[in-house]
């Protein structure tokens, strides 16, 4: 089931839990710069933990040896993300599938922020 089947209340409540997110970047990687869109395929189970399906990014990452670590450490962040148990209109405990999301990316000193689109 796509987003739009959630419960009205729990979509505005998954919505603001992404609108804006903020990845701390251990000291190690002090001089770098991200810019650039993430789009992300998600879904979420019947108790709540989020799932990425498919992940394509249109981010560049200077120095360019860094890019596969900062993609880890965003994943990562948006695998611990929970939500409360998502449930249709009716009532009745769901799965979402094929939700998809795209991120602006940028950072800010030594936070990378996701910010939805």
């Amino acid at each position: 089931m796509p987003i739009l089947d959630l419960d009205p209340e729990l979509r505005k409540e998954y919505i603001s839990q992404l609108r804006r997110i903020t990845i701390a970047v251990p000291r190690i990687f002090k001089k770098f710069k991200v810019y650039g869109y993430l789009s992300l395929n998600l879904g979420i189970d019947d108790k709540g933990i989020l799932t990425i399906h498919s992940y394509q990014d249109n981010v560049t990452v200077i120095p360019v040896k860094r890019k596969k670590r900062i993609k880890e450490i965003v994943v990562r962040k948006l695998r611990n993300i929970t939500f409360p148990a998502p449930k249709n209109k009716k009532g009745k405990p769901i799965k979402v599938i094929n939700w998809r999301v795209t991120f602006k990316v940028g950072k800010f000193r030594n936070i990378i922020s996701l910010t939805k689109q």
